[in-house]
């Protein structure tokens, strides 16, 4: 999926997928979610969000994972088998 949200720019944020040309990265918001923060409360830090920017974060993230996910794989996924842990690092 490729969501037009979603921008790459080699002058902004070292190259990091961000939203709409905004210094604001997929990461920052993915980063934002687990740590208790709601759309709502995302969208009051970060104004010029909109709730369609956060869907395509989420939408960002699940296709790098489908991605990244070799075929074949669906035991290891529901089960917890062969997962190996990835940090931010890696993923930028």
């Amino acid at each position: 999926m490729t969501d037009s949200r979603i921008t790459l720019d080699s002058s902004k944020r070292g190259g990091r997928p961000c939203i709409r040309n905004l210094r604001i990265s997929v990461y920052d918001v993915l980063e934002m979610l687990p740590e208790g923060m709601s759309e709502a409360d995302i969208i009051e830090d970060f104004p010029e969000l909109e709730s369609a920017d956060i869907r395509a974060c989420l939408a960002f993230a699940a296709d790098r994972e489908h991605i990244a996910r070799p075929k074949g794989s669906s035991k290891a996924r529901h089960s917890g088998e062969g997962r190996n842990p990835v940090s931010q690092a890696q993923l930028a």
